[in-house]
């Protein structure tokens, strides 16, 4: 019952639109010295749109503004945050603007874009390959239909695609002459705007930048240790230094359950740690037989 009653309300508002008269022209019948397109896009969690506005500029300096051609979407039912939305609005604003150039032969007139996203104008100035693949297509839609340069930002309550995103009641409709004829600062020197303040929230949307690290790895230098063991003040010192090493190495590719946890090193740990030093030695010692060796070539005769 409730339904019917807000059905048969939108119904009888309708009757307002009757009322509503709209100019006839978007260019009076007198040369203009200018034109330009302005095209405003907006979106909310309901719907997203974009509206486009001719400014034409006279010899007698008079401005007069006009509202061409709007266009609205319904959300997706997939529900996506206000950004991408907004950002949805700003593909569909430069393909509607690209039709509008095209059938009506403005190909020549100048065109700029108003959105009051900061997020989505800040994305439009940046490399859509550094964005998640929704973004990035979008960003590169954009780009491809529009410069970034014409891009401006404008406040919400100045935004006649507000009234796309949000909805209007028909019988507020007549009174609300920012939908006919754009903001008032279009009928003035609009480029005077000071240029907005870019938005760089939301990086949940940019790809996380890979790390990589380079490693350079060189032969080791036997000579190096051999000086290092014989400046030590003892034997034991440097194999129980050795020891702990591998303690470390070890317990490092074992669980937290599982490591040794002695303060002291075991007679195996000891062992290994003179393992490794008489393989140092060798191979600082006999160099060219172990390379030999290595390559699997007989050792010459006076070989040690």
């Amino acid at each position: 019952m409730n339904l019917q009653n807000e059905w048969n309300k939108f119904r009888t508002s309708i009757e307002a639109l009757n009322k509503i008269k709209i100019d006839r022209f978007v260019l009076k019948p007198k040369e203009a010295i200018t034109t330009q397109l302005h095209t405003f896009v907006d979106a909310s969690e309901r719907a997203y749109g974009a509206a486009i506005y001719i400014r034409s500029t006279y010899k007698d300096k008079t401005i007069t503004t006009r509202l061409i051609c709007s266009k609205s979407r319904v959300a997706p039912i997939k529900k996506q945050t206000l950004p991408r939305l907004e950002l949805c609005a700003a593909v569909l604003g430069v393909e509607l603007t690209n039709r509008v150039k095209q059938d009506l032969h403005l190909q020549d007139t100048a065109n700029f874009f108003w959105s009051d996203s900061k997020i989505v104008l800040a994305w439009i100035n940046s490399p859509a390959a550094s964005f998640h693949t929704f973004v990035a297509n979008r960003i590169a839609k954009i780009q491809e239909l529009s410069d970034s340069v014409q891009w401006r930002h404008v406040r919400s309550k100045e935004n006649p695609a507000d009234a796309i995103s949000r909805g209007l009641a028909p019988e507020r409709l007549q009174q609300h002459s920012i939908w006919f004829y754009g903001p008032l600062f279009l009928s003035g020197n609009w480029t005077n705007l000071p240029p907005p303040v870019f938005d760089v929230h939301c990086s949940e949307e940019r790809k996380k930048a890979k790390q990589v690290l380079t490693i350079s790895t060189s032969p080791p230098n036997h000579e190096n240790v051999i000086s290092r063991i014989n400046h030590r003040n003892s034997f034991k010192t440097l194999q129980h230094t050795i020891g702990y090493i591998l303690r470390f190495i070890t317990n490092s590719k074992t669980s937290k359950f599982c490591r040794t946890t002695n303060r002291a090193l075991d007679a195996h740990e000891m062992e290994e740690a003179m393992n490794i030093i008489i393989k140092i030695v060798q191979a600082a010692v006999f160099e060219e037989e172990l390379e030999r060796l290595s390559l699997k070539s007989i050792p010459w005769m006076n070989a040690r």
